[in-house]
């Protein structure tokens, strides 16, 4: 039981990361694209 949770925790754990970059970077294209559709 308690094997399965860790195992469960450290497979969650890289795909939150994942997640969050990704995330990330697309906020960071959405700002560049606000900024240049209010520049043109």
């Amino acid at each position: 039981m308690f094997q399965t949770v860790a195992f469960g925790r450290s497979k969650v754990r890289p795909m939150s990361q994942t997640v969050s970059v990704s995330y990330h970077s697309a906020s960071q294209w959405h700002n560049n694209r606000l900024q240049r559709q209010s520049k043109a």
